[in-house]
C-alpha cells in the first residue's frame, strides 16, 4: 500500500490518496479501529475499506473509479507515507 499527501497552492487544501490497481483513490475517512470504521461505515453507506496499514482503516467512496496513478513518487507535491 502506498498513500500519498496532495497539497495545492498555499498548503490549506490537502487530500490523502492510496494508491491501488494502478489507480489513486481519495480516502474520504481515516479510522483507528476496524470497529471504528464499521460505524462510520453504517452512517456512510457508499464509504468502504480500501485499505490499512500503520494502525489504520483508510476509507473511500464506492463509486471512486479513482485516477490513474501517473504522478511519480516523492516530487514536490506528493510523498510517501507508508509503504
Amino acid at each position: 500500500m502506498n498513500t500519498y499527501t496532495y497539497l495545492e497552492g498555499d498548503g490549506t487544501k490537502m487530500q490523502l490518496y492510496v494508491r491501488s490497481m494502478g489507480k489513486l483513490l481519495a480516502v474520504t475517512a481515516l479510522c483507528n479501529s476496524d470497529q471504528e470504521a464499521n460505524k462510520y461505515m453504517e452512517n456512510h453507506k457508499d464509504e468502504g475499506v480500501v485499505a490499512t496499514g500503520a494502525g489504520l482503516v483508510f476509507l473511500a467512496n464506492l463509486y471512486d473509479h479513482g485516477t490513474k496513478a501517473e504522478l511519480p513518487m516523492n516530487t514536490d507535491k506528493t510523498r510517501i507515507l507508508t509503504s
